[in-house]
């Protein structure tokens, strides 16, 4: 990719993440909380863009996949 910033190098991504479990707060939140924690302290640039990538990938809810199949 020529587009460094669409890079991620999944070593940062490994220290980032670890280093992002001590800066965020203990209660439970979800992936967009997380995603908007990111956004408002700009330090973890390759967790941020994992986490826009993982809230972009369609998940199935259950009960609407059953009623979909009958």
């Amino acid at each position: 990719m020529k587009d460094k910033q669409s890079d991620i190098d999944a070593n940062d991504l490994f220290v980032e993440l670890k280093f992002l479990q001590n800066f965020m707060p203990k209660e439970n939140i979800g992936p967009v909380e997380i995603l908007n924690f990111l956004k408002r302290h700009d330090c973890f640039p390759n967790a941020s863009i994992a986490y826009r990538v993982l809230l972009t990938i369609p998940v199935p809810v259950s009960s609407a996949y059953r009623i979909f199949l009958n």
